[in-house]
């Protein structure tokens, strides 16, 4: 299939992008519930080898030499699929510097050809002895968004960010973990299996950099509002089956701060955001105090 996609590619001189959206959703939906989601996922469109190779890696156990082996074999069998030799050794160069693999030895790798299915993309076969790596842990891609840019770029998001604000468990115990860190290695050495995975995933996947000021404020505005709109969602949900008259007030910063993402007045929906932040903690806190209570 991977051939075919190249062959077409060649054909009509074009070249395929592969944008990564949540489980389950397809375009349209998410163009109605989410549109900058949709955006995100546009702006970060991968090449089709490029996309087949992060989604090895995302599922790739790399703690071990022979793990690290296994993955550039996998790699490996995965670039030997295009059919530009350029291309081919640019992938060789920069996988054998994230796997720390001699690149000589990946390059010859991938010129003797596959020789078994890459593991994370058949349903059958590969090591039998060997158990399977640990399966990418599926989270919303507004949360993994934000952790990355946590991550990578943490002024963007320590003044506002909380705990309080990830859905996802998987997601909030990653922040935990970075937030109570002084450093990434500190975070990942404290880290179980399944946050260790998605913190070496998000430190692998670098956002662009972004440097112009002006830009820099748009993308903390994005940010803000991607991350509080679902949890300003689940709380007005509570208030109002709660009776909470102030509910009205969740409802209509929410309105309008989705109004002025749309038109794309970011300074507006940053201060729409800032105050549904400021509801979604306190409510947090609010609940974690009648918790201890009782």
């Amino acid at each position: 299939a991977a051939e075919r996609w190249y062959q077409w590619e060649q054909a009509y001189e074009v070249q395929v992008q592969v944008a990564d959206l949540p489980a389950g959703r397809d375009p349209g939906d998410l163009w109605k519930d989410d549109r900058g989601a949709l955006a995100t996922a546009i702006e970060r469109a991968a090449p089709f080898l490029q996309f087949r190779i992060d989604r090895l890696l995302a599922g790739a156990d790399l703690r071990t030499l022979e793990s690290k082996a296994r993955t550039a074999e996998d790699a490996a069998a995965i670039i030997a699929s295009h059919p530009s030799e350029l291309v081919r050794d640019q992938y060789v160069m920069k996988l054998a510097g994230m796997l720390d693999i001699d690149a000589d030895q990946l390059r010859a790798a991938v010129r003797a050809g596959p020789r078994r299915r890459p593991a994370r993309e058949s349903s059958r076969g590969g090591d039998t002895d060997a158990p399977p790596p640990p399966r990418p842990t599926q989270v919303d891609r507004r949360e993994l968004d934000v952790l990355r840019w946590a991550i990578h770029s943490p002024q963007l998001v320590a003044d506002w960010l909380d705990s309080s604000l990830f859905i996802d468990p998987a997601a909030r115990s990653v922040f935990e973990l970075l937030a109570e860190s002084a450093t990434f290695q500190e975070a990942l050495d404290a880290s179980d299996d399944s946050t260790r995975a998605l913190l070496q995933r998000l430190a692998n996947e670098e956002p662009p950099e972004v440097e112009d000021e002006d830009e820099l404020a748009t993308l903390r505005a994005r940010l803000m509002t991607n991350t509080v709109e679902p949890a300003a969602q689940r709380l007005l949900a509570r208030m109002l089956h709660d009776g909470d008259e102030r509910g009205s007030e969740v409802k209509t910063l929410l309105s309008a701060m989705t109004h002025h993402r749309e038109i794309g007045d970011w300074e507006a929906a940053r201060h729409d955001a800032e105050q549904l932040v400021g509801w979604a903690v306190a409510r947090a806190d609010a609940n974690e105090g009648r918790g201890s209570s009782t």
